[in-house]
């Protein structure tokens, strides 16, 4: 997991695309996945484990609560990287309650001309853990993972409201479903644990592992 702005290989988001993930993040949820860890599971090694099996999701903010207060990493302001921070924190506080962090996803988008590409995409996820349960949750808000996905353009003279239409997403959905469905299976390999329920608000079609290859929106 990357704290890292300049990631190789990189490009800005296509106009239509970042206008489309704003509006899916702000009013509604593309996946959400809860992550049963063993009993006990210790705080760092959650984080651990997590970074290692989603290695396109970098890090934005990073908080940590205890019952001395929360603390919070941010990758603007900070010189030390989000896992050397939280080690730090936690060995100051080792009965913490957990972390939540936000994050942006890398991922892979083709163009109305057929180009395809991979940016970062700001704030599009999520993850939380209540170290006292040992679960975790992680949330996705964009649909970059169907076949066809619905971009979103405000409404002329209607202010607040948008009007959506399909745009066509393949192969850019399959390698994105694809690496979604690596990440989780590898952290359920890697942690021991179990991913115990899955949702979307945007897609039916939402699995265990992600996004089935005939998953369509809503």
């Amino acid at each position: 997991m990357s704290n890292n702005h300049q990631l190789a290989g990189l490009v800005p988001i296509p106009g239509i695309l970042e206008g489309a993930a704003a509006f899916m993040r702000l009013h509604r949820l593309g996946g959400e996945w809860d992550l049963q860890h063993p009993a006990g599971i210790r705080i760092v090694e959650a984080w651990n484990v997590f970074a290692t099996a989603f290695p396109w999701a970098h890090v934005r903010t990073l908080s940590f609560a205890s019952a001395d207060g929360k603390s919070e990493w941010r990758r603007e302001e900070s010189t030390e990287s989000s896992t050397d921070w939280l080690q730090r924190v936690v060995e100051r506080s080792p009965e913490g309650f957990g972390f939540e962090a936000a994050l942006d996803l890398e991922l892979v988008w083709v163009d109305v001309g057929g180009r395809l590409a991979r940016s970062l995409f700001p704030d599009s996820a999520y993850t939380f853990l209540d170290a006292v349960d040992s679960f975790q949750t992680l949330a996705i808000w964009p649909n970059l993972f169907t076949d066809e996905i619905r971009v979103y353009a405000a409404i002329p003279g209607d202010e607040g409201r948008f009007e959506g239409s399909p745009f066509a997403f393949q192969p850019a959905a399959a390698a994105n479903r694809a690496m979604l469905e690596s990440s989780l299976r590898s952290w359920e390999k890697t942690s021991g644990g179990t991913i115990v329920s899955w949702d979307s608000e945007l897609v039916d079609g939402v699995m265990r592992y992600g996004f089935g290859p005939h998953a369509v929106p809503l």
